[in-house]
């Protein structure tokens, strides 16, 4: 009789989430779904970073929905990146060094990974999430391990200086160091360092294609930290592991970022030097025209719509603004979100 009532209720609390998630959403009532996620980091120092929510539906923005959800609770001081796994949002929040837990239907405090120095980014395989963290500006960074079921912090893994985004390909865990010029691969059967690899100067993104070939971004060093030197987009074989294609942008006044790629693993996205530009993945050259030209703080690529969503900070102090655009360029349309708005999680249906 027990097991039946278990079974019966879990059934029930599944069948909350799922139409919740589906038929249910109603931002309105602060009920969340799939739709578009926008971290906004606020100004430094004044605490007032935010999460934007975005359904597709509409495509109209609710804006501060941490705070909407929790009694108008301060989420914390430059949000850096937010991320999904097992029905909670886990938002890093880089200067306040923790991450938010929340609840993804309703938004609400759901837990805190605290005591992190500061963290970046955060990704999960299985019962175990993955978490960059700087340390210091003057030392080497590290990874953590975390235990998502009571976000505790398992073990550190040394890596570069300032590690920042990861991709797991396999049975391992690919961490670009945005102040040095390695990538660090970490073997994740026994959460152990396996090797690290040579690219460019100061690394900042990394993407997989359809191929499983992995390309990852370098802005290079930039004039006020030194010797400029220009950036590089490489294509690297993990099979292999040999870089197979290697290709340097056209000038050091000028760092690429944000790069990204669609859901069929075929075009490449990248902010340089005030566009978006769009590579296919079979190409061996740079392109040579923006696809947009604009700046973006933030860039994305929706894998439902397709769309191309770019963050524009503004003057990092007021409400910045999103804009979205088809794949040849033209604009969809704009939303205004929180203060300095940088990424984007897209939650699909």
């Amino acid at each position: 009789m027990k097991k039946s009532r278990y079974l019966l209720g879990l059934l029930f609390t599944s069948t909350l989430f799922f139409n919740a998630c589906t038929k249910d959403v109603n931002p309105d009532e602060g009920i969340y779904g799939p739709g578009i996620y926008v971290s906004n980091e606020g100004a430094f120092g004044a605490s007032n970073g935010s999460i934007s929510y975005i359904p597709r539906n509409t495509y109209t923005p609710y804006n501060d929905i941490y705070a909407l959800a929790n009694d108008n609770a301060v989420l914390g001081d430059v949000v850096q990146s937010i991320n999904f796994h097992n029905n909670k949002f886990y938002i890093v929040v880089n200067n306040s060094g923790y991450v938010k837990v929340v609840d993804a239907v309703n938004f609400k405090i759901a837990g805190t990974i605290s005591d992190r120095n500061l963290p970046r980014y955060m990704v999960f395989r299985g019962d175990r999430g993955y978490l960059t963290e700087w340390q210091s500006f003057i030392t080497n960074g590290k990874v953590s391990v975390i235990n998502p079921n009571n976000n505790s912090v398992v073990k550190q893994i040394n890596v570069g200086k300032f590690p920042e985004k990861m991709l797991i390909y396999n049975d391992q865990l690919f961490v670009v160091n945005s102040n040095d010029s390695t990538v660090h691969v970490i073997d994740l059967v026994y959460d152990v360092l396996d090797y690290s690899f040579t690219v460019g100067d100061w690394p900042n993104s990394i993407v997989k294609d359809s191929n499983n070939k992995l390309w990852i971004l370098c802005g290079g060093v930039p004039s006020w930290a030194g010797t400029a030197t220009p950036g590089k987009l490489i294509r690297y074989n993990p099979s292999t592991q040999t870089i197979e294609l290697e290709l340097e942008f056209p000038n050091t006044s000028a760092n690429p970022n944000n790069l990204c790629i669609n859901s069929a693993g075929n075009e490449l996205y990248y902010h340089f030097n005030g566009g978006v530009y769009k590579m296919n993945t079979n190409s061996v050259t740079l392109p040579t025209t923006p696809l947009i030209s604009k700046n973006a703080y933030g860039l994305g690529v929706d894998p439902t719509s397709g769309y191309i969503f770019v963050a524009d900070a503004g003057n990092f102090t007021s409400n910045g603004v999103v804009y979205w655009y088809n794949t040849s360029g033209s604009r969809i349309d704009t939303a205004v979100v929180g203060v300095a708005p940088n990424g984007f999680y897209f939650w699909e249906p």
